[in-house]
């Protein structure tokens, strides 16, 4: 994100650099952050984890949002998320299908 006056004001910036959310110092990745080891297993599942060489601060980028629906229980795998598009549109269907009493027509 850029300010009025063009500054970046972000951790992940352009060109492969990073700013430590710590010391604020500016650096290049590979040289001034080192990416730490992520299980194999479970790479997919978690976002890539930093260290600073120069203050020695370990943080992780990642959307606010993201994080925040996460942190409520609002962020759901996306196969939970398809099984539910499913459940809704099966009763969609049903309740479409009672018909209104007196009316001799049905919801939909």
């Amino acid at each position: 994100m850029a300010t009025a006056e063009g500054h970046e004001e972000s951790i992940v910036l352009s060109r492969g650099r990073l700013r430590c959310p710590h010391c604020e110092q500016i650096g290049r990745y590979p040289g001034d952050f080192k990416a730490l080891d992520l299980n194999e297993k479970y790479k997919d599942d978690l976002n890539p984890v930093y260290k600073h060489m120069g203050c020695g601060h370990v943080f992780s980028p990642g959307d606010p949002l993201i994080i925040q629906q996460y942190i409520t229980g609002q962020l759901v795998p996306r196969s939970a998320y398809e099984d539910l598009q499913r459940t809704v549109a099966r009763l969609e269907a049903i309740v479409g299908a009672i018909p209104i009493q007196g009316e001799g027509r049905t919801a939909a």
